[in-house]
C-alpha cells in the first residue's frame, strides 16, 4: 500500500493538470463576444458613464471656494474672449441686413454674459454660508452663455464654409460656360444641360443664404440641414465639384 501523502500528492498534480488544460481549451477557439458578452460590455459602458457623471458631481461637492473660484474665473475669461472675437466679426460685415441680424444675435449673447458675469460676481461677495449656492447659479449661467456663444462661433465658421461651396459652385458654372465654346453641337447640348441644372441649384442656394445670414434666430441647426441637403446633391450629380 502506498503512502496516503504520497497519493495524495499525486491527485493535487492532476487535479491541477486537469485544471490547466480546461482553461487553455477555453482560451481557444472563436474570439467574437457572445450576445450576452457584448449586452453586459453595453451595461458595463452605461455603468462607467454613471459613475463618471457621479464623479464629476462628487468633485465639485468637494472642491474648495478658492478652486471654484478660480476654475469659474478661468471660464467667464474665456467667454469674454470669444465673445470680442464675435464682435470682430460682426464690426466687419458691410450688408447692412446681415450686419442688423448678426448684431441682434450679438446683443442676446451680450445679455447672457453679463448675467454670467453678474452671478460669477455674487459668487466672489458671498458669504462662507452660502458661497456653494452662488457657485451653483454662477456655473448653471456660465454654462448656458457657453453653449450661446460656441453655437454663435460655430455659425460663423459654417457661413464662411457656405461662401466657399458657393464660390466653388460658380467655378464649375464658369469652367462649363468655357468648355460649351469649343465643343461639338451633341457636347455643347450635354454641356449647357449641366449647366442650367447647377445655375438653377447655386440660385436657390444664394437665396436660402440670404435667409441664413439675415435671420436673427440664435437656432440656425434647420439651415445647417436644408445646405448639407442641397451640397450632397451637388456633388452626387457633379462629381468632384467640392473636392478642392
Amino acid at each position: 500500500m502506498k503512502p496516503l501523502c504520497k497519493t495524495k500528492y499525486k491527485s493535487v498534480k492532476l487535479f491541477g493538470l486537469c485544471g490547466a488544460l480546461i482553461t487553455l481549451a477555453s482560451g481557444c477557439g472563436d474570439d467574437k463576444k457572445s450576445p450576452g458578452d457584448a449586452a453586459k460590455a453595453v451595461t458595463d459602458a452605461t455603468v462607467k458613464k454613471a459613475n463618471e457623471a457621479k464623479d464629476a458631481v462628487t468633485k465639485k461637492a468637494e472642491e474648495t471656494r478658492s478652486e471654484a473660484e478660480s476654475r469659474l474665473s478661468g471660464q467667464i475669461s474665456a467667454l469674454e474672449t470669444k465673445f470680442t472675437e464675435l464682435e470682430k466679426k460682426q464690426k466687419e460685415e458691410t450688408v447692412p441686413a446681415i450686419k442688423t441680424a448678426s448684431q441682434k444675435r450679438l446683443a442676446s449673447a451680450s445679455n447672457s454674459l453679463t448675467d454670467a458675469e453678474t452671478k460669477w460676481a455674487d459668487l466672489k461677495a458671498a458669504s462662507d454660508a452660502d458661497w456653494k449656492l452662488k457657485r451653483d447659479t454662477a456655473s448653471l449661467a456660465i454654462d448656458a452663455t457657453t453653449t450661446q456663444i460656441n453655437s454663435l462661433l460655430d455659425r460663423q465658421a459654417y457661413e464662411d464654409h457656405v461662401r466657399t461651396r458657393l464660390g466653388q459652385i460658380q467655378e464649375r458654372i464658369n469652367k462649363l460656360n468655357d468648355d460649351a465654346q469649343n465643343a461639338t453641337a451633341a457636347e455643347k447640348q450635354r454641356l449647357d444641360s449641366e449647366r442650367n441644372k447647377l445655375q438653377a441649384q447655386y440660385d436657390e442656394l444664394k437665396v436660402q443664404n440670404e435667409k441664413f445670414q439675415t435671420s436673427s434666430d440664435v437656432k440656425w441647426d434647420t439651415f445647417k440641414d436644408k445646405f448639407e441637403k442641397s451640397f450632397k446633391d451637388i456633388s452626387d450629380s457633379a462629381h468632384g465639384i467640392f473636392n478642392k
